[in-house]
């Protein structure tokens, strides 16, 4: 008959030099009186010695569990590209972050990536999720538009998922094409207006550039007594929006001007 079991376990496979044994054992199952390490692996075998002193090992002398008692949620990271505060000129970016890891065994870690053009609280976004540690867009973002981007990493822990979110989030500007200044209007002298001075000033609003970080660098003001500018004076590199013919310049006396 069997008189008794020995089981041996651990965290190498060779079982050597760290090796923890139990003799005497009875029955067919065995519960540590102490705690295995979390995240470890433990590699198990079991001995039987009948009452003749006869002793056999298991067959199977490479099977091993892993221990997941607690779920940790994966490790920290950080965004990569595009980098804060960037003007990229696609509207289909390529958003690239550090991949996560996950020291419980067996877990396996997806990501979410989340966009805002409203608010870095994420009130309102768009998620995209992924099993890669980078995400392009399938469809456009808009041009001239703020984005604020932040990652989730999400284990698959049969405990229940965890998330970690990126260390920080960034924001880029679109700006994937080189747009004309905007609302450009005239102002005054008005039209068919008769002014009583041959130096008026001219007026007009102030440009705007829709592009980020664009700004309206000279504005070039162009005159004639010629509907169709066939023939023409101007005044180039005009910083401010308004100008004053003077001197050799001088408009003329009767004249009609475009």
């Amino acid at each position: 008959y069997i008189a008794s079991y020995t089981i041996w376990y651990s965290t190498r496979e060779d079982f050597h030099p760290s090796v923890i044994s139990s003799e005497g054992v009875t029955v067919s199952s065995y519960t540590p009186a102490v705690g295995l390490e979390e995240n470890a692996t433990y590699w198990w075998r079991v001995k039987a010695l009948d009452s003749e002193f006869a002793e056999t090992w298991t067959e199977n002398t490479s099977w091993y569990i892993r221990i997941n008692a607690v779920n940790t949620a994966p490790a920290a990271f950080n965004l990569s590209t595009p980098t804060y505060g960037a003007i990229v000129a696609t509207t289909t970016p390529m958003f690239d972050w550090q991949a996560s890891t996950d020291t419980d065994p067996g877990d396996t870690i997806t990501y979410e990536l989340w966009l805002s053009s409203t608010d870095k609280n994420f009130a309102i976004k768009s998620t995209y999720s992924v099993s890669c540690s980078s995400y392009t867009p399938q469809s456009s973002l808009v041009e001239n538009a703020t984005y604020w981007w932040s990652v989730r990493a999400i284990d698959d822990s049969p405990l229940g998922p965890k998330t970690r979110v990126s260390n920080s989030t960034w924001s880029i500007r679109i700006n994937a094409v080189d747009e004309a200044p905007v609302n450009l209007s005239l102002s005054s002298p008005t039209h068919k207006e008769v002014v009583d001075t041959k130096t008026p000033t001219f007026d007009w609003t102030d440009a705007v550039d829709p592009d980020p970080e664009g700004h309206i660098s000279s504005y070039t003001i162009c005159y004639s007594t010629k509907e169709n500018f066939s023939v023409y004076d101007s005044s180039a590199g005009l910083t401010i929006s308004s100008f004053t013919p003077a001197g050799a310049m001088e408009l003329i006396e009767n004249a009609s001007y475009w």
